[in-house]
């Protein structure tokens, strides 16, 4: 191989890894942006936004999770949970998301050995802060169980088990 045809070579390489590193840069900028944080106060653990994405899974007691982002406070470890709404706020969280806060919350912080906050942005531009509420998290966590039980109840399909079907006119009367 020629030098010229080595530096040819090393300096497409170059250009390959410039481009891909500047996406994944725009990327997480776009999650920092997305939930107003500092990238120098906060590290981007992972995220499940689109394009370029470094999805990050949390998992422990039983639970697993996926929220769209996951930052580490680099001052103290202290977690923050970001997850975004495609609807408008309408003055205040559903029961749905904010249970879904507090799971995401309890699992990070089991997972990461850190305490965890929560932060929903909604598509409107709104940003609302959800507390981790510890009974609340235990209340959900006990329904595990008869989830599965209730889950047992499907094939590995994922169909209901088989049972007599019941015709239009009997569910009628």
């Amino acid at each position: 191989m020629t030098v010229s045809a080595l530096i040819a070579l090393v300096l497409a390489a170059l250009c390959l890894y410039a481009a891909f590193s500047h996406s994944r840069r725009t990327q997480s900028d776009k999650v920092f942006n997305l939930f107003q944080l500092d990238p120098d106060e906060y590290e981007l653990l992972g995220f499940d936004l689109g394009d370029g994405s470094r999805k990050v899974t949390v998992r422990g007691l039983g639970l697993i999770g996926a929220p769209d982002a996951l930052f580490r406070r680099r001052r103290d470890g202290r977690l923050l949970v970001g997850d975004f709404k495609t609807r408008r706020f309408r003055g205040n969280p559903s029961k749905y998301e904010r249970f879904q806060m507090v799971l995401y919350m309890g699992v990070a912080s089991h997972q990461y050995q850190a305490p965890a906050d929560a932060l929903l942005r909604y598509a409107c531009g709104h940003l609302e802060p959800v507390d981790f509420d510890p009974g609340c998290f235990e209340e959900l966590r006990a329904h595990i169980g008869p989830l599965l039980k209730a889950e047992a109840k499907f094939d590995r399909s994922g169909r209901r088990a088989p049972r007599r079907r019941r015709g239009v006119a009997q569910i009628s009367r």
